[in-house]
């Protein structure tokens, strides 16, 4: 074989060499090709995965939307109630009160006034603007207040009525 490639010139060497190169990259790029082949049926059997994976999630997801939407309607239906009542009940107050309060008042003020009136017919109670605790007229907290001093409250008058002719 060494006389053969004696007698081979350099373009025949070169052309042999260049067949040679060629067959090496063509079985490169083969295998090359046949290795991408293989990652893209796994990435499309990937994505296929992926696919049917995010379906049931999709749908479990607008089940999940469904049931918070039905609670907050119900919430809302809640609140609204609430409000309601509320309103209610405040109305009803009101009107107690008001239904209530006038007419108890009075009856304190009358049960007051005769019990003041069965006192000064038996004699038990000093007559109107007499103090029942003689130690309170002459206390100096008593004087004070009556003048309106420095520990006053204010309560007491400090101007005197009129007399009535």
């Amino acid at each position: 074989m060494t006389a053969l490639v004696a007698q081979m010139s350099a373009t025949d060497l070169a052309t042999v060499l260049v067949c040679v190169g060629t067959a090496v990259a063509v079985a490169v790029l083969v295998w090359a090709i046949g290795s991408l082949l293989r990652a893209a049926r796994r990435l499309r059997a990937a994505a296929e995965r992926l696919d049917r994976h995010a379906e049931e999630l999709v749908a479990a997801l607008g089940d999940t939307v469904a049931g918070a939407d039905a609670q907050v309607d119900r919430l809302d239906a809640v609140l609204s109630s609430a409000e309601s009542i509320t309103g209610t009940v405040d109305a009803a107050s009101r009107l107690a009160y008001r239904a209530v309060s006038n007419p108890v008042i009075k009856t304190m003020a009358l049960a007051s006034g005769t019990s003041r009136a069965a006192k000064r017919l038996r004699g038990t109670e000093p007559p109107p603007g007499v103090t029942s605790l003689p130690a309170a007229r002459h206390s100096a907290a008593a004087r004070r207040d009556a003048r309106g001093g420095p520990r006053s409250t204010g309560t007491a008058r400090t101007t005197r009525r009129p007399k009535r002719k």
